[in-house]
């Protein structure tokens, strides 16, 4: 099963690449300290399963702009996406107080007129991309991973027939 293990770190580390490419990487994220994975086997089939922080999936797909849970001038007082943008903006520009908040509140209103990523946010990418990592990551290694597969899973299944 030692295969199983180099699959996954191999798969984690194409995952990380693309992450980084794409200009995810900021101070203090946990993207990368917490993507891990998981080998199970289930009624004969062998399993690898990768998990990470939630909000990577709306990173790899985007979100509409009317998908953006914002309404400019609601009035709310509270709002789990202001909150996460304001960190954002500590993280990505060092910038904090009612400044931050400001700044947060017009990636807001610029994420309810273009979606999520807003095309200015491009110049954080080495790739010119700034979703699809996962796919990305995949296709990267897709011959790597096609000979891992192929040369450790026939040796595995010698061995277990013997």
């Amino acid at each position: 099963m030692e295969y199983l293990k180099k699959i996954g770190e191999d798969v984690k580390d194409l995952m990380i690449d693309q992450w980084e490419m794409q200009g995810h990487v900021m101070p203090n994220s946990k993207f990368i300290e917490q993507l891990e994975y998981e080998i199970t086997e289930e009624e004969g089939t062998i399993f690898i399963r990768w998990y990470g922080v939630h909000y990577a999936k709306h990173i790899n797909r985007g979100v509409a702009a009317n998908d953006i849970p914002y309404s400019r001038g609601s009035g709310r007082k509270k709002s789990d996406y202001i909150k996460g943008l304001v960190k954002y903006v500590e993280r990505r520009m060092g910038i904090g107080g009612k400044e931050g908040l400001s700044i947060a509140f017009a990636i807001a209103n610029k994420h309810k007129q273009e979606g999520m990523p807003t095309e200015k946010s491009k110049k954080y990418s080495q790739t010119g991309k700034r979703t699809g990592w996962l796919d990305e990551a995949i296709d990267a290694g897709a011959e790597e991973l096609d000979r891992i597969i192929t040369r450790h899973a026939f040796d595995y299944f010698i061995n277990k027939m013997i």
